[in-house]
């Protein structure tokens, strides 16, 4: 008969498993958005553009930068999420009042998944963009 543990020990256990697979996603994201930036090297057709603050990106350090399967470019910045269609930036930041915001607006690692799904790693957690309606799911510790 196996042992029984108080409502403590397993929000504890519940608590180091959610840590674990949020650092073991964290990971995974960030190996992935290296492959992706080593395999893309390799392509004759990039064009590079000179992009600043004065354009409309949210912040000077860029972090992680990802081409989407729909040909967005997205910037990770120490300011906010910022997706560039090849003339203007949408900028994503955390709103303590909005649930669906980012979790934080310091982004550290961007990654698209085999379905297209966009993940976001910011200080604060991990975040999914669900783009039919342009919010984001939150997974944190603090949940």
């Amino acid at each position: 008969m196996g042992k029984k543990c108080s409502k403590s020990k397993k929000g504890t256990v519940m608590k180091m498993k959610t840590f674990i697979g949020l650092i073991t996603a964290s990971l995974l994201i960030s190996f992935c958005t290296w492959i992706e930036i080593d395999a893309n090297a390799a392509d004759d057709h990039v064009r590079f553009e000179h992009l600043t603050p004065e354009d409309g990106l949210s912040g000077k350090f860029i972090p992680s930068i990802l081409q989407d399967k729909q040909g967005f470019i997205w910037f990770a910045s120490n300011s906010g999420l910022n997706k560039y269609d090849g003339n203007e930036f949408t900028v994503y930041v955390h709103n303590p009042e909005d649930l669906h915001s980012l979790s934080y607006s310091e982004i550290n690692t961007l990654y698209e998944d085999h379905k297209g799904t966009l993940w976001v790693g910011t200080t604060n957690g991990l975040n999914r963009l669900d783009r039919a309606s342009d919010r984001f799911s939150r997974y944190t510790l603090n949940g």
